[in-house]
C-alpha cells in the first residue's frame, strides 16, 4: 500500500519519491522498502533513502520500467539496528539533473526484536 502521496503534483516540475506503508519493521530483521518514483519530464537515474533523517544515503533498486514520466518502482533492503522512532528520507534524481528530497521525511516505528521461545 502506497503513502497518500502516490500520484505526481500537477504542474510537479521536480523528480519525486513514494515510500510504501511500513507494517511490521521489527529490530534486527530484514524489511524490504519499497516505493515509486517519477519525474515529470525524464527518467529516473537514482532514488536513495536514508533510514536516519538524511545522515546516510543508500542507492535503492530500481524495477520494472522506467519511461519519462511513467515512473519507477524501487526497493531497498533495511535491517533496523535499534527499535523506536525511525525517519526515512527519499532522495530522487532524474536524467534531467534534478533532485528533490522528500521533507521533513517519513516516520517508521520498529518494533523490539522478538524474543526466540526456550
Amino acid at each position: 500500500m502506497f503513502s497518500d502521496h502516490t500520484q505526481p503534483v500537477t504542474g510537479a516540475t521536480l523528480p519525486t519519491s513514494t515510500l510504501a506503508h511500513v507494517d511490521a519493521a521489527v529490530c534486527q530483521e530484514l524489511t524490504v522498502l519499497q516505493g515509486r518514483a517519477w519525474s515529470p519530464r525524464a527518467t529516473i537515474s537514482v532514488v536513495e533513502v536514508s533510514t536516519d533523517g538524511g545522515l546516510t544515503w543508500e542507492e535503492t533498486t530500481l524495477t520494472g520500467d522506467n519511461g519519462p514520466s511513467d515512473g519507477v518502482e524501487w526497493e531497498h533492503p533495511w535491517r533496523p539496528a535499534r527499535p523506536g522512532a525511525h525517519v526515512v528520507v527519499l532522495r530522487t534524481s532524474d536524467s534531467a539533473g534534478s533532485v528533490a528530497t522528500t521533507e521533513p521525511g517519513i516516520p517508521v516505528t520498529v518494533a523490539p526484536a522478538r524474543q526466540l521461545a526456550g
